[in-house]
């Protein structure tokens, strides 16, 4: 966000239910006048989302056992700025307080709401999720739904002026509906509309030349004897325990997944055969012994990265230019490790390798590590942590309901094959040939968002531009 300076009365904070003096916040009602788009050419009127949507009161799922079957989405099952869900889980427990959507039109996140995490809802699928999704209803029928969705999230970076909240910024609901969008007729909203599912169709398309980084390893890691089959999801199992095996791990855990991990695989991340040493983890990599930076003003200046600057699934680093010289809550200073992985959420697949001449920081919930290079190269353990086992099978090492994380001394425990050093260079460099296929790709995709936003400006202006 760009610095501004401008000037403003103590009256103006009573005028909001939130009586806030920082000033992004000041800046957006006081200077922008709770405009998302402030370009003098604007054709249309700008209309409070209060007299378009409301918000759906509906009814909570207390943590438990389910009445009924639900599809569970959560933040990172929808893609960031985009109103698509990529994932979709059928659940009959849940292991935290959740949203049931019921007849919602448009769910809209209030964490981070700048991201772009909002889809439309379908009742028919009985969605529910997260607390921080929330539920809105249009109230006008001059609205076309997916207009709505569109504008939202042209203009979400706006939001980021409302959040509170330095580790976990949020947006309160009197904020949002607040906010001011331009509303053309109904007419022009479809023909918009008409016009960006044109370029939707070509990003369809481009998506089908992407191909998963998981499936990409899981590919060149049979081919080149790492394991011997695909990889299919864990099916039901009952196995018997007993004491003697709970006391081989530091933590006496006893919870089924964790113990048929450990006892019925052997701690093996890979089912079936391979042709190479089994060894476990930590004989090729260790904790780095990273240093904490306290919160408040730094010696110099870093890089920050925090887990919603990682690509989940591909171990890229989306965001590199966050520069800062003070911090809202303590860091990890990441020094010469080579490795960082995240211990919250490993099935997220937040896996990346570190540049050490860039003086990165990051959340405590990344942890570094270095790699004894003389037996892997760190991107062959990348790839390891990236592949579908792990993203699946992290789950089963987990603790702790609401952020579950996976500790270093169990994921150090982790039993992988290990083929000789040539033989990981081949596979990491095919495994780069797609990922370079893939990036291509992704770019293109990008260059069709951009032109999805140049599109609704175009509309709303008579010079077109933001």
């Amino acid at each position: 966000m760009e610095i501004l300076m401008f000037e403003t009365e103590f009256k103006n904070i009573a005028h909001q239910e939130q009586l806030r003096c920082d000033p992004k916040y000041r800046y957006f009602y006081d200077i922008r006048k709770e405009k998302t788009i402030d370009h003098q050419n604007i054709k249309y009127p700008l209309i409070p989302l209060k007299r378009i949507i409301k918000f759906n009161k509906t009814k909570n799922l207390k943590k438990g056992l389910l009445d009924d079957e639900y599809i569970l989405i959560e933040l990172e099952d929808i893609e960031p700025g985009t109103g698509e869900i990529i994932r979709e889980r059928v659940v009959t427990e849940i292991g935290s307080d959740k949203t049931v959507f019921g007849d919602s039109d448009i769910l809209i996140s209030k964490l981070m709401p700048q991201m772009g995490h909002m889809v439309l809802n379908n009742p028919s699928k009985k969605y529910i999720g997260t607390t921080e999704l929330l539920g809105f209803k249009i109230i006008n029928k001059n609205v076309y739904k997916k207009y709505l969705l569109y504008i939202l999230l042209a203009v979400r970076h706006s939001f980021e002026y409302l959040t509170s909240g330095k580790t976990h910024p949020r947006m309160q609901v009197s904020d949002l509906l607040r906010i001011k969008i331009p509303l053309p007729p109904k007419i022009i909203q479809e023909q918009l509309v008409s016009e960006i599912e044109k370029i939707e169709e070509k990003i369809t398309t481009e998506k089908q030349k992407i191909i998963p980084l998981q499936d990409v390893i899981d590919d060149v890691f049979i081919k080149y004897g790492v394991k011997c089959e695909k990889f299919k999801k864990g099916e039901f199992e009952v196995f018997t325990t007993n004491a003697l095996s709970i006391g081989k791990q530091k933590f006496l855990r006893c919870g089924a997944q964790y113990r048929a991990f450990w006892d019925v695989h052997g701690g093996l991340l890979f089912n079936g055969k391979t042709k190479y040493p089994i060894v476990k983890l930590g004989s090729l990599m260790r904790l780095h012994k990273a240093k904490t930076l306290k919160k408040g003003i730094l010696d110099k200046e870093y890089i920050l990265i925090e887990l919603e600057d990682i690509e989940q699934r591909t171990g890229k680093i989306l965001n590199m230019e966050r520069i800062v010289t003070e911090i809202g809550s303590d860091k990890t200073y990441f020094g010469d490790a080579d490795l960082i992985t995240t211990k919250l959420r490993p099935y997220l697949g937040y896996t990346i390798l570190n540049i050490p001449e860039l003086e990165l920081i990051g959340t405590t919930e990344l942890l570094p590590f270095k790699v004894n290079k003389d037996k892997v190269y760190p991107e062959y353990l990348k790839y390891v942590l990236l592949s579908h086992e792990y993203l699946e099978k992290s789950q089963f090492l987990m603790y702790g309901k609401e952020h579950p994380r996976i500790h270093p001394l169990d994921l150090l425990n982790i039993k992988i094959p290990i083929p000789p050093k040539d033989i990981q260079k081949r596979i990491i460099s095919e495994i780069q040939k797609q990922e370079e296929i893939n990036d291509k790709a992704k770019q293109k995709l990008n260059d069709y968002r951009n032109q999805i936003n140049n599109l609704i400006f175009e509309y709303l202006t008579n010079a077109g531009g933001v």
